[in-house]
């Protein structure tokens, strides 16, 4: 059976023909692969299984996941084998320094020592996924330029060959929105060579992370009008596993009827439940959870340690000044999700 590039397109068809009236009629799938952990020291944990493994491990650093492309500090992390290293989460890549939820910002967060980055995903018309944060196409595309009759932009509006014409970098070699290039921090020529960043699709995107042996948190929004009930989650979950990629995403979402879609089909891909401000006993799906990713406004020692106490890794965003993330690791949170990768690194090399 062909599966490149046929998920997208079977699954795009089914919605436009059924209508996708209400949700997928989601089945517990048979035989997923449950990948294992093995370390170094030859303790073995089996993913979302990690919270009964209690054998101390000392050199779980250098572990590495069997299907050898994870990156062995994420996966010592996520099997809960004793290790306390901060994990240093780009949000939608280093967006401090390149266009966000694209490669170059993929790059960057790389460069600056990112262990994982965090992404969008969007819908075009035809049912292509691509990497997009907001619901309009304005501020961070010339569509308004390229398509002035097309007002508010909403991608969804766009096929994928329209979405395809857009620069996704000029908007930020023109603004410099986070004030690094007149910082100094980003040179004039790589604010040049932004311009014309082309679209990134999220094929593209899982590539150059497996490529890489590298991490992805793979967020699932809300999809706007007229894709609202476009079973996005299956669309997700469909390429990683064509892309033989489950041990280096993490899926994360507001939308916890997302989290529950996507381990229906496979439960090897880590989920983690995107939260506002978080309580002491925050609301959660009855879901076998990786993690949660509260908003780090009040989140406090005590809120930290309850969530830690249920074996849950704490990833607060989008944490970018230096003092807050310095208060984050100290209350012991797992990971920071931050616009500032290279700043996190300082702190954890420091």
């Amino acid at each position: 059976m062909a599966r490149v590039g046929s998920a997208r397109l079977h699954i795009a068809r089914h919605w436009r023909s059924r209508h996708w009236a209400g949700p997928l009629a989601w089945r517990h799938a048979a035989g997923h692969a449950r990948g294992a952990v093995v370390c170094n020291c030859a303790a073995r944990c089996r993913p979302r299984q990690y919270r009964h493994h209690r054998q101390p491990v000392a050199d779980c650093a250098n572990c590495v996941c069997a299907a050898g492309r994870a990156r062995s500090a994420y996966n010592a992390a996520a099997a809960n084998c004793g290790v306390t290293r901060v994990l240093n989460i780009a949000h939608r890549g280093a967006r401090s320094l390149a266009p966000e939820n694209t490669l170059a910002a993929a790059r960057m967060a790389r460069h600056a020592g990112a262990d994982m980055w965090e992404l969008d995903v969007a819908v075009s018309a035809d049912g292509a996924l691509f990497v997009m944060h907001d619901d309009s196409l304005q501020r961070t595309t010339n569509a308004a330029q390229r398509f002035p009759d097309r007002a508010p932009w909403t991608f969804s509006g766009f096929t994928l060959a329209e979405l395809e014409q857009l620069d996704y970098g000029s908007w930020f070699s023109e603004s410099d929105p986070f004030g690094e290039a007149a910082a100094g921090n980003i040179t004039p020529a790589a604010m040049a060579a932004f311009r014309g960043e082309p679209l990134l699709t999220l094929r593209a995107a899982l590539h150059f992370t497996r490529r890489h042996a590298w991490q992805v948190n793979v967020e699932i929004k809300r999809l706007p009008a007229p894709l609202e009930n476009f079973p996005v989650a299956a669309a997700v979950v469909a390429m990683v596993d064509e892309l033989g990629m489950a041990e280096q995403v993490v899926v994360s979402s507001f939308v916890f009827e997302n989290l529950r879609a996507v381990h229906a089909l496979n439960r090897t891909i880590r989920l983690a439940a995107l939260t506002g401000l978080v309580e002491t006993e925050p609301q959660l799906p009855d879901l076998p959870l990786f993690g949660v990713n509260p908003h780090y406004v009040g989140l406090t020692d005590g809120a930290v340690r309850g969530l830690r106490a249920r074996e849950l890794a704490v990833l607060p965003w989008t944490v970018n000044a230096e003092d807050e993330m310095q208060r984050l690791i100290d209350a012991g949170v797992s990971g920071v999700i931050t616009d500032f990768p290279q700043r996190l690194q300082r702190l954890l090399g420091s």
